[in-house]
């Protein structure tokens, strides 16, 4: 009977934990219509291995709290890089930057507070179609 009621206050708190850990960090970040966000990333791949283009970065240093990350858009078709930022995915924040866009080339300035895992996240037109591309770094 003792092993009963000790089986059962323990689901009890293990239900607890998961009902307020779910609560607490549960962003709620839904998609409003999966199926027309699934086919715009479906046309988006198919564009990207299309015209094989990605995101190659040519350089990434730091000089004191100062990190910049210079690179260009590869591609086998002419495009128009409209937009490149960094992201920290981990923290889902904005980080302040300076850029820089000439062509289908950037660069990028920031203070890097934290070491780790950063995105590139790139916006381009081709085909009059805007394409987002995302490469993962690592700062140290």
């Amino acid at each position: 009977m003792k092993m009963m009621m000790g089986l059962i206050i323990a689901g009890l708190l293990l239900l607890y934990s998961s009902f307020y850990f779910g609560m607490k960090y549960f962003d709620g970040k839904v998609e409003k219509d999966t199926y027309e966000s699934a086919l715009v990333y479906d046309n988006q791949m198919q564009i990207i291995k299309k015209y094989n283009i990605e995101i190659v970065d040519s350089k990434i240093y730091t000089s004191g709290s100062k990190t910049f990350v210079e690179g260009f858009i590869k591609s086998d078709k002419k495009l128009n890089l409209t937009e490149v930022r960094l992201e920290y995915p981990s923290k889902n924040s904005k980080i302040q930057q300076d850029k820089e866009i000439d062509g289908s080339s950037f660069k990028l300035l920031f203070d890097a507070e934290m070491k780790g895992n950063y995105s590139i996240v790139a916006y381009i037109n081709i085909d009059n179609i805007s394409v987002r591309l995302e490469k993962a770094i690592y700062i140290k």
